[in-house]
């Protein structure tokens, strides 16, 4: 079964705090979870992760009380399929444009009667087989999202289309893409990304969807709590992991 930890805290509406993760380390995944972690984004769209190391994982976060999304490289049945047997507990779908691959996607994230995901309890979102198949199923549906990623100008043009798709739990927003896609790349601040987001955001709450986005700094995230976002990541695991280097290197420097 699914680790609760992130959707849990999303029903009370509290906010919950992750980050990308593209080192294929499970250490580092437990490491996560024992700092306070509610969940870790493991980053298949620009990672190198296959089917068994995201199980490792996955498994590993367990461990640690984290939840874990899987960021998957495209909208096919095949990747959001084998990440949630694998036991995440949501998938999130990047570089989305069309509404119709939206909503034919969508649906291989639950099972019947809700949706058309391929049914098997004998991998490890299923115990191996080790539960009562009507309790496992009705669990999955339940307690596992989708997550869809809104940062190409044309998913902005069609955010209201987007939340009519109900299978769709959660909208995140993606800066850096979008400010790509709107002609102003790596610049999240312009006043044309800054309009989207706010834009993207209101429409998304006002359909009952859950709202999220990056910040690379935690100052970053008072504005878009503000705004009501609650699936919140900040940096990369490699972002942190570079910054810390490059404090504690700077500390030689007294000695130089």
């Amino acid at each position: 079964m699914t680790n609760t930890k992130m959707i849990d805290k999303l029903r009370k509406k509290q906010p919950v705090f992750g980050t990308f993760v593209k080192i294929n380390e499970p250490r580092l995944i437990e490491s996560f979870g024992r700092a306070g972690f509610d969940y870790v984004i493991l980053d298949a769209e620009h990672g190198t992760y296959n089917f068994h190391e995201l199980e490792n994982l996955i498994r590993a976060a367990d461990i640690a009380n984290l939840s874990t999304v899987v960021r998957v490289p495209d909208c096919t049945e095949y990747s959001i399929l084998h990440s949630l047997d694998a036991g995440a507990g949501a998938v999130q779908v990047p570089s989305l444009r069309d509404i119709t691959i939206a909503k034919s996607g969508a649906r291989f994230s639950k099972y019947y009667p809700r949706g058309i995901r391929g049914m098997c309890r004998d991998q490890r979102s299923g115990d191996y087989g080790f539960n009562v198949p009507s309790e496992y199923y009705s669990y999955a549906n339940n307690n596992t999202l989708l997550i869809y990623q809104v940062e190409t100008r044309e998913m902005v043009d069609q955010i209201e289309e987007l939340c009519k798709i109900d299978l769709v739990d959660a909208i995140f927003i993606g800066p850096a893409d979008l400010s790509q896609s709107l002609g102003k790349p790596g610049q999240m601040n312009a006043p044309e990304v800054e309009d989207a987001i706010t834009h993207v955001c209101q429409v998304c709450l006002a359909n009952n969807k859950i709202v999220g986005t990056i910040v690379m700094d935690p100052s970053g995230f008072r504005k878009y709590i503000n705004m009501g976002m609650l699936y919140m990541s900040i940096s990369t695991d490699m972002h942190i992991f570079n910054k810390a280097l490059r404090e504690t290197a700077k500390s030689f420097e007294q000695f130089g």
